[in-house]
């Protein structure tokens, strides 16, 4: 009789290498900026580079005296057969590599890539409006969060994880095809406008997203449960959308965050580690470190 397979299960944080986000991530994020900016990141990198067959299985974010650091777990059929995994990559790669800024900027089946980040924008524009029910505000604050890390996903899928397979590419030839080499760096450079281009959508969405916050935080404060709207930042999003539905009131969970001492140096993450897990992660992040996104 044949055994069954063992279930496969992701592995736990605290088995996890932790390193820093490196500006590619809001660094010392408050209560609300974690919550929903960056798990919106997470989210979307995750869904994005996962796609693509990255080898790994969710990137994970947590603070560390108030630091923001990043994890990444791996996959389990990397774990199972990384060369596989590799291949994997490298024929999905393809698709996305051979031009990135046609598909960012024209429509192929249904709709440009950044025609669809742009849509995101105008949509946490209009979002959580200040004359709002609470409960709605409410339901908008999870779609907010849920919006954000679809621009984000749409973004990496189509822009920072493809240019950062070209650039492994041209690093791997080492030389012995200058005239692969050659197309490859013509692909990287003209997408380079794409990534800036990219990098200022996604900034644009940040903003956005901020603003509509600030509207559940000027309704906290119309109902009392915050002095000042602003104070909403102090919030996890999930305190904020409890507190829009139950008008509780939350002043003093914010006094005491005000109080609280604040990111220590001594929170700051090491380096990636050299991992299978990790690869082009670091590459990535370093894309969106260097583009208007970070911001």
């Amino acid at each position: 009789m044949s055994q069954a397979p063992a279930v496969w299960i992701p592995a736990a944080a605290e088995k996890l290498s932790w390193f820093g986000s490196a500006g590619s991530f809001p660094e010392t994020p408050g209560p609300l900026g974690f919550t929903l900016e960056a798990h919106a990141r997470a989210f979307g990198l995750t869904r994005a580079l996962s796609s693509l067959n990255f080898p790994f299985y969710e990137l994970h974010t947590r603070l560390a005296e108030g630091r923001l650091q990043l994890g990444v777990v791996p996959s389990g059929l990397a774990e199972r057969d990384m060369d596989a995994q590799f291949q994997r990559l490298a024929d999905a790669s393809v698709r996305f590599t051979k031009d990135i800024r046609r598909p960012w900027e024209t429509a192929t089946r249904s709709h440009a890539v950044r025609e669809e980040v742009v849509s995101y924008n105008g949509w946490m524009s209009e979002a959580l409006p200040a004359d709002g029910e609470p409960s709605e505000l409410a339901d908008g604050l999870r779609r907010l969060q849920r919006i954000r890390g679809t621009q984000w996903y749409a973004a990496a899928r189509a822009v920072f994880g493809p240019v950062a397979v070209l650039q492994r590419r041209i690093d791997d030839l080492g030389g012995r095809d200058a005239a692969e080499a050659e197309r490859l760096g013509a692909l990287i450079a003209d997408a380079r406008g794409v990534i800036d281009d990219a990098g200022e959508l996604l900034a644009e969405g940040g903003h956005a997203a901020e603003a509509a916050a600030g509207r559940a935080g000027a309704k906290l404060a119309e109902l009392g449960s915050l002095d000042a709207p602003d104070d909403v930042r102090w919030l996890e999003l999930e305190e904020v959308r409890e507190a829009l539905r139950s008008a509780a009131r939350m002043q003093e969970a914010v006094e005491a965050r005000k109080a609280a001492p604040g990111p220590s140096a001594a929170g700051a993450a090491p380096e990636p580690p050299d991992v299978p897990e990790l690869y082009l992660i670091p590459e990535v992040l370093a894309l969106i470190a260097g583009s208007p996104a970070a911001s």
